[in-house]
């Protein structure tokens, strides 16, 4: 059970509640009710002394000179939703909208934006049931916030959105009924708390970074098999060469890499090979290599800076969940209301933008390291594309090679930074933006293809161990060669992979554990 008041929710407990590990609870005692209401009391009582408060009794952005006052304060939240409700392109998938729905609860739950308990309770309770809205994706600059998704989220609490039932779009209404969930009417400040903040680029980036870890364990095992299939070298992985060089993000992937590689029985020392075979002090050509070439031996050093960069961008996703990113900030125990800018996007931004650019580097190694998988030049006499099947008609990886290359090629396009991108926008007021939403929405896409290119590899790799023999391949990397086999055959001749290299992708994903 994920406890949700004023206290700290990591990245893996919205992890845990998206994929229905854990449940989600607001914390119900007396004293932190008591906390939460007295917020919102003396938020309604200024309003009663007719104090200019933005965004509830005046207009919003360049409106804010624009004094409405109580009479009108409620009607006001109504419109806002409304004409924010103008979002535009695919909807968030169900897992995205639940974690975007507890980064606004968190965020709201800390007793600083001036909405009531039953309002918390509510936005709890559609989390709990995944009642999951409609959320349009494009819409959002990344501030004031994310405006426009978190609208449709708002108009769900009030009863008058949209959610996503059994695959169909439906009124809010009739699916709220049929789970027992009230709809409400919103406080004034209400509407604007839960759609002044960073939550949509907070929760659909968190989801990547979990994914991210996910396939940094993959990118390592997928350099071990190469390593065992192509006759490559342990040494590059020792731990001595990593200690003299020690970011962690490097020392760890060396040693996971060294972990793979415990119990493979084909591994040989140069050292030995020279003195076996090198018989006279002349010059002569070695019968073999003596180190891999970069993308085996250099692997731990790529795959360590996005394990590294990995860690920044979790801390940073993290901070911003337990943030309070909405405006204006009620402090009732201070007597005061304080204008700021906490809805700026601007770490998430730079930490979404950051892994586009980190994950593109495990793509672009799959790619060089499937290119020795396939070229019998290279591979260490595994047959050319590796066709089993050598009579004159099969092509094997072939086609899989050039999908790779394609794909690699759109995750580098994809790798320019959104967060340069500013834009100027509601009459001059929002004149320096975040793109936080846009760079988090990039991310994901690039993941996507990046899981995709690890599982053509991934096959790649599984076929180079049938054909080199299993007996010769450590147990760990054999346990991930079954689960592979589990879901594709060995490729003995031409069929369409597509639907196998989604399903493996899948499985990267969604399936795969280091244990």
């Amino acid at each position: 059970m994920v406890l949700v008041r004023d206290n700290t929710v990591t990245i893996d407990d919205l992890m845990s509640i998206v994929q229905g590990k854990d449940e989600i609870a607001l914390d119900s005692s007396q004293e932190y009710i008591q906390q939460i209401n007295n917020n919102s009391h003396f938020l309604q009582q200024q309003i009663k002394n007719n104090v200019p408060i933005y965004g509830t009794t005046t207009g919003f952005g360049a409106s804010c000179r624009e004094f409405v006052g109580e009479s009108f304060a409620k009607t006001l939240q109504k419109h806002l939703i409304r004409y924010h409700q103008c979002g535009t392109g695919d909807p968030f998938s169900a897992d995205q909208a639940i974690a975007i729905m507890i980064a606004r609860l968190v965020s709201m739950a800390k007793g600083y934006s001036g909405v009531r308990y039953q309002l918390l309770q509510n936005l709890q309770m559609l989390i709990s049931k995944r009642i999951i809205p409609y959320i349009p994706q494009q819409g959002s600059v990344g501030a004031s916030g994310d405006l426009t998704p978190l609208a449709y989220i708002a108009a769900v609490i009030e009863g008058s959105g949209r959610v996503i039932h059994n695959d169909k779009i439906v009124p809010a209404k009739e699916i709220l009924q049929q789970y027992g969930v009230s709809p409400i009417e919103l406080f004034p400040k209400e509407g604007l708390a839960i759609i002044n903040g960073t939550s949509v680029m907070t929760g659909v980036l968190a989801i990547s970074l979990h994914k991210i870890r996910t396939l940094c364990s993959v990118a390592e095992k997928l350099t071990a098999i190469c390593i065992q299939v192509l006759g490559g070298k342990r040494e590059a992985f020792d731990e001595r060469i990593h200690r003299l060089k020690p970011f962690s993000g490097q020392m760890k992937s060396a040693r996971n890499i060294d972990s793979y590689l415990e119990g493979c029985t084909s591994l040989t020392d140069y050292r030995q090979q020279a003195a076996q075979q090198l018989k006279e002090n002349r010059k002569q050509v070695l019968p073999f290599a003596i180190q891999n070439v970069y993308s085996l031996r250099c692997s731990p050093h790529v795959i360590g800076v996005v394990r590294d960069s990995l860690s920044i961008a979790e801390n940073w996703t993290q901070t911003e969940l337990n943030s309070v990113t909405d405006n204006p900030l009620i402090f009732d125990n201070d007597n005061t209301i304080l204008l700021g800018g906490n809805f700026y996007g601007g770490y998430i931004a730079q930490a979404a933008d950051s892994m586009k650019i980190a994950i593109s580097h495990l793509a672009d190694l799959a790619d060089k390291q499937l290119a020795l998988l396939v070229d019998e030049k290279l591979s260490q006499s595994l047959p050319a594309n590796l066709v089993i099947n050598d009579l004159g008609i099969n092509h094997g990886f072939k086609g899989m090679q050039i999908t790779v290359s394609a794909l690699t090629a759109e995750i580098l396009r994809n790798t320019t930074a959104a967060s340069i991108f500013s834009r100027t926008t509601e009459n001059n007021n929002q004149d320096k933006v975040s793109m936080g939403t846009i760079a988090a929405r990039d991310l994901e896409h690039i993941v996507i293809l990046v899981s995709k290119v690890l599982a053509i590899h991934s096959l790649a790799a599984a076929q180079a161990i049938d054909i080199r023999g299993k007996s010769v391949i450590s147990p760990s990397c054999l346990k991930f060669y079954h689960n592979i086999r589990n879901i594709s055959p060995k490729l003995e001749e031409d069929r369409p992979m597509d639907l196998e290299i989604n399903k493996v992708a899948h499985f990267l994903l969604t399936g795969y554990s280091d244990d």
